[in-house]
């Protein structure tokens, strides 16, 4: 790769102006550390100018991100792009039924990244189970969408077979239990028979 060449791109097709010393630094930091090629190079100047946020760290950071996605040609960043599209979008989704009001940890974001095989209407479906928990939280979506998965289930009907099969199941009746009232110290009780009575009723 030619960094005069590359320079002069980025002047004429992205930047409209010369590159000032701050940028030819940055410029030589990620061709150095997340090498790409010179088209890749191009675009990820477009991208961020397209979303607005055309300025060094930014530049930086995302260039790591697609390094180390393996993104090396536009068919890689097409799917990166949606996979995290639809990462932006389950997420939302999971801060808007949680109700939670905070940002997510990077730990929540990882553990959200791995359902992003599976289908938005399974994570739905996982999101609704979450309606009569008291303290719903994202490990207890994860080990909804765990347990689906080791059942060998993947899509939206064999799921919702399930989960109905489920409800239907008649609980198991645990057999009554009559306990032995204790006697105190093995105490014999009295024996009431007719001599007693008439005994009782001579007193009288």
């Amino acid at each position: 790769m030619n960094k005069q060449e590359i320079v002069v791109k980025l002047e004429s097709l992205i930047f409209k102006e010369k590159l000032n010393d701050i940028w030819l630094v940055n410029l030589d930091h990620i061709i150095n550390n997340y090498p790409m090629s010179e088209e890749m190079l191009l675009m990820l100047f477009k991208y961020c100018k397209d979303n607005k946020k055309l300025y060094p760290n930014y530049v930086i950071k995302t260039a790591r991100t697609w390094y180390s996605n393996s993104v090396v040609n536009f068919e890689s960043l097409i799917n990166f792009l949606k996979k995290e599209e639809k990462f932006k979008k389950v997420k939302e989704n999971v801060i808007k039924k949680l109700k939670i009001k905070r940002g997510l940890s990077e730990f929540e974001e990882e553990i959200i990244k791995n359902w992003l095989d599976l289908s938005e209407d399974v994570i739905e479906e996982a999101l609704k189970l979450t309606v009569n928990t008291l303290t719903p939280n994202i490990k207890y979506i994860d080990a909804i969408l765990k347990n689906w998965r080791d059942t060998g289930l993947t899509n939206i009907e064999s799921i919702k077979l399930f989960e109905a099969s489920k409800k239907q199941k008649p609980k198991e009746q645990k057999p009554s239990q009559t306990k032995d009232i204790p006697q105190h110290k093995n105490f014999k009780q009295r024996e009431y028979d007719e001599e007693y009575f008439k005994n009782v009723f001579e007193d009288v």
